[in-house]
């Protein structure tokens, strides 16, 4: 009975395809001595890339491994993506590097810019009191209204700004 090296797609499937399988589950293997997540990730994606290939280039590819593959490469890209972006240094202008590094040099640039981006920036004049010591924010402020709160966040040398925050009372 003569074996037919014909992939169910018409593609002529060459019969060493050992040395993919092997490099796919090696570079899997590499990626449990990994220390650096990165390094796993992208380690992942190969492998299982690979283990696709693998398993698409059988003459009656096995439906179960090549779809987990697929979905374990998606996964891993995913996070490979994921960890770029994290890393990825966002732009501030010259005022909120200023103030990064004046009073928030505790927050890395990503933390600060997303602080700095579900704020609302006021500016109020000089000498404007904007909150009393010991008075809480309901007793300053009429129920549903905002209060504000100004934070020195630049040297006196820069206009004054403050942060809004939302005050509701019950």
């Amino acid at each position: 009975m003569a074996v037919s090296n014909v992939h169910s797609s018409g593609i002529r499937v060459v019969p060493r395809r050992s040395p993919l399988g092997h490099a796919a589950y090696g570079a899997l293997a590499c990626g449990f001595l990994c220390t650096d997540i990165f390094a796993l990730r992208c380690l992942l994606v190969g492998g299982y890339s690979g283990l696709v290939a693998f398993h698409a280039l059988q003459q009656q590819p096995l439906r179960i491994p090549l779809r987990w593959s697929l979905f374990f490469v998606s996964i891993n890209l995913s996070m490979v993506v994921k960890l770029i972006l994290d890393e990825w240094e966002p732009t501030l202008s010259d005022e909120e590097e200023a103030m990064h590094v004046a009073s928030f040099a505790s927050l890395s640039r990503q933390q600060f810019k997303k602080l700095l981006d579900t704020g609302e920036r006021v500016t109020f004049p000089a000498g404007t009191n904007l909150t009393e010591e010991s008075v809480s924010c309901r007793e300053a402020a009429p129920p549903a209204s905002t209060c504000t709160l100004s934070l020195p966040l630049l040297p006196p040398r820069h206009e004054p700004w403050s942060c809004r925050v939302r005050c509701d009372a019950p």
